[in-house]
């Protein structure tokens, strides 16, 4: 199928809402972005502008519209966890058609959410190995040279054709494709490795290279590692703790966080989807999580 045949929806036009709208619209997608009336209005006036030092500078142009009222193929839910819910009423279920829904969320709780509300035609899906917001105005950044990576994994309520569609879809605009065998692998491959780089640089509001050239907070940032590699364990997900330091060490060294970010700025965040998240499934798992209860700590006195 052509992806100017496909209709997509984006839910959120921040940082990783905005990127693959801008990128699915660079390609000619049928692409509409879902977003606050003051934001659709910017958007449809300027468009979607993008600074990036993996994909370039450029100028998009999706439709931006505060109501999903239209029939599509996907609808993808990029916004940040604590404005999930409200984000629901965003979509006129009567009018979609039959989408299959992918969650782009980190963390975890939007999964058991998005299925209990929409079905169980639904995909998760975590985007990794990148960097990236939307500034002050409006603007997509992306500092880091970096290539994205979204991860997913056939479930029950879709077709194998189905996901491979979703997989051209998204490979089109230049983001890799990871692909694993269940949706437990799609979020602990990532929330290991994401739980313990936003905790870490939210605590200390360093970059990933300070904390790494800091011996205390380095071994903090070991400890919360071996922690989350050990309740991924407990959950059924095989991960080496040790390729998940050796990932961390190749991050770009002034690489900072979403949770970071929103912390310093007393915005609303997704320390409950990630950390809190990792550690009430360490006591569900009867894992002894020091590390993450003293980063917990060190986060709320920020």
């Amino acid at each position: 199928m052509s992806i100017k045949n496909l209709r997509v929806a984006v839910i959120g036009a921040g940082g990783i809402g905005g990127i693959i709208s801008s990128l699915l619209a660079r390609e000619n997608a049928d692409i509409s972005i879902i977003t606050s009336k003051k934001s659709a209005n910017l958007i449809n006036k300027g468009g979607l502008t993008v600074r990036s030092e993996f994909f370039g500078d450029f100028t998009s142009f999706p439709k931006a519209k505060v109501t999903l009222d239209h029939a599509v193929d996907y609808v993808f839910f990029a916004t940040k966890y604590p404005y999930l819910t409200k984000s629901f009423s965003r979509l006129n279920k009567t009018a979609l058609g039959k989408p299959i829904f992918i969650s782009l969320l980190n963390g975890l709780g939007s999964r058991e959410l998005i299925i209990k509300t929409f079905g169980k035609n639904f995909i998760t899906g975590m985007i990794g190995s990148i960097e990236v917001y939307r500034d002050e105005n409006g603007i997509i950044q992306q500092p880091n040279f970096q290539q994205p990576e979204l991860s997913l994994a056939q479930e029950d309520g879709v077709s194998a054709i189905e996901l491979q569609n979703i997989c051209d879809l998204i490979e089109t605009t230049g983001i890799k494709i990871i692909k694993y065998k269940s949706y437990q692998e799609v979020i602990w491959r990532k929330l290991v490795r994401l739980g313990a780089i936003s905790s870490v640089t939210a605590g200390f509001q360093k970059s990933i290279g300070e904390i790494i050239n800091s011996d205390f907070e380095r071994n903090i940032l070991m400890g919360l590692i071996e922690e989350g590699s050990e309740i991924a364990n407990a959950c059924g997900v095989n991960v080496n703790s040790q390729s998940v330091k050796e990932e961390i060490f190749q991050l770009p060294s002034g690489l900072k966080t979403s949770l970071s970010r929103d912390i310093i700025q007393n915005k609303e965040s997704e320390l409950e989807s990630i950390t809190i998240a990792i550690l009430n499934e360490a006591k569900k798992r009867s894992v002894s999580a020091p590390h993450y209860e003293n980063i917990l700590m060190i986060i709320k006195n920020e």
